[in-house]
């Protein structure tokens, strides 16, 4: 699918949801071979709602350096299961943080794969089960390094969502 603003170049995989610049034939992430039939607008508009927020748009903001460390909450018992939580610090000068659980079940750790088969290295083994593990391995290359997260905030949320991430290496300026 291809993103609304047209004065960037770039299309969403419909597969794994990486961004791709827009004359590519196929995910350079997952292999995905886009169908052109994707690229052609609807015989008929679909109105869009207009979003409730300019908050709600949603941006994309350029990561300079990712970190990934265990992460305990605050008061949980001793043995309830640990998160990892991944910092991307940002050009801008900020920082936005994702919580993902290797040592949760149902749908915590489905999404916690979802994200795993979509980073990893392509020589990095199955999603770990334990989160000093997982924090370990991440920090020894084996996901692959994030250079933009497409960030969403919702009214009434006060921590903004990461909903997609971009993975490819440049010399040169963001074009978002």
């Amino acid at each position: 699918m291809m993103k609304p603003d047209d004065d960037f170049p770039l299309r969403i995989c419909g597969a794994c949801h990486s961004v791709c610049w827009a004359e590519s034939d196929s995910c350079q992430h997952c292999g995905h071979v886009f169908d052109p039939a994707e690229d052609e607008a609807p015989a008929e508009p679909t109105p869009e709602p207009a979003p409730k927020s300019r908050s709600n748009a949603g941006e994309w903001l350029e990561v300079c350096l990712a970190e990934y460390r265990v992460w305990t909450k605050r008061g949980a018992p001793r043995n309830a299961p640990r998160t990892v939580r991944a910092d991307y610090a940002l050009t801008n000068g900020g920082t936005i943080s994702e919580w993902l659980c290797p040592e949760h079940s149902g749908y915590a750790r489905s999404k916690f794969e979802k994200w795993w088969r979509e980073h990893r290295s392509q020589d990095s083994a199955m999603p770990p089960d334990n989160a000093e593990e997982c924090a370990r391995l991440m920090s020894e290359g084996a996901v692959k390094d994030v250079t933009a997260v497409f960030v969403r905030s919702s009214p009434g949320d006060p921590y903004p969502r990461v909903e997609a991430y971009d993975f490819t290496r440049r010399d040169g300026p963001f074009p978002f």
